[in-house]
């Protein structure tokens, strides 16, 4: 299902993009109302949008106008659902949204189980038909089985990494703690235990190749599973995760699917150690 998201500010498209492509929806953003639907306008006859996640608070012209428009543009034969989004929680913006006859209300920031509720009370009777793709390519299922209640260490510097990262592993019940650099990360992993560290490779303070070494120079934290997380996706880059002592390497922007296969397969190594083991205690 295409679903077109219309949002001002570049984190938050990013974010919604990220969210709504983790559960097999095909996105496309425009940065303003206008945009948006241009964009509607010139997909109208071949591929229509089904869905369209708008922002209310936009310069020019906000989402409310923006929705009334595409509700009753001559141009558009078949009509997206729409949603409305906001950072503002008032009564009146959701009798606005209400009485513009939008499909859905959304406060940010928002957890993927919510998004993806509001989406299926969007569609109300038709949304098993709509959304069969989203089921039939849900890669992430089995991985939610897998990773619930794992803790892992989100090491990272970047604040919209750092909340796409979040959303999407808290969406498979991954109890997430955050570090800023790997100084950071060297002290947390020190007084807690975790089942795996995402750790990014350039970082202020410290980085992640220093403070992996650093790690690993401590017995105990031989076997805790380090995936290197890293914008560049160049020969070599991998190889370069392995020498500093990370078990594995993704690349940003983050594939959902990628991130869980992967964090399955270490975490379930991880557990399957006994607990009692000191050389995966993690902690004196």
């Amino acid at each position: 299902m295409r679903v077109l998201v219309v949002d001002d500010n570049a984190s938050s498209r990013e974010i919604f993009q990220t969210l709504l492509e983790s559960m097999s929806f095909e996105v496309t953003v425009a940065a303003s109302a206008k945009e948006g639907i241009a964009e509607l306008e010139k997909e109208a006859k071949d591929r229509p949008y089904k869905l369209v996640v708008m922002d209310w608070q936009m310069p020019g012209m906000d989402g409310i106008k923006a929705s009334e428009v595409i509700k009753n543009h001559p141009g558009l034969p078949q009509k997206p659902r729409i949603i409305m989004a906001t950072a503002y929680g008032r009564e009146e913006i959701m009798q606005q949204a209400e009485a513009a006859g939008l499909d859905g209300f959304l406060i940010k920031p928002v957890s993927p189980s919510v998004m993806f509720d509001t989406i299926m009370q969007a569609f109300g009777k038709d949304a098993p038909g709509v959304l069969r793709p989203l089921a039939e390519k849900d890669q992430s299922a089995q991985a939610v089985k897998e990773l619930g209640g794992a803790r892992v260490l989100l090491v990272e510097d970047n604040e919209i990494n750092q909340q796409v990262a979040m959303e999407i592993l808290a969406g498979a019940g991954v109890d997430v703690s955050l570090a800023n650099n790997g100084q950071e990360a060297v002290a947390a992993i020190h007084a807690n235990r975790y089942d795996a560290v995402l750790m990014d490779v350039q970082m202020p303070v410290m980085d992640g190749y220093t403070a992996t070494r650093t790690i690993r120079s401590d017995p105990r934290f031989h076997d805790l599973p380090i995936i290197a997380m890293t914008a560049h996706a160049m020969a070599g880059d991998q190889e370069k995760s392995i020498e500093a002592g990370m078990n594995d390497h993704i690349t940003k922007p983050i594939d959902p699917a990628h991130l869980f296969a992967t964090l399955t397969k270490w975490v379930a190594t991880r557990r399957a150690v006994p607990p009692e083991d000191p050389t995966v205690a993690g902690v004196p």
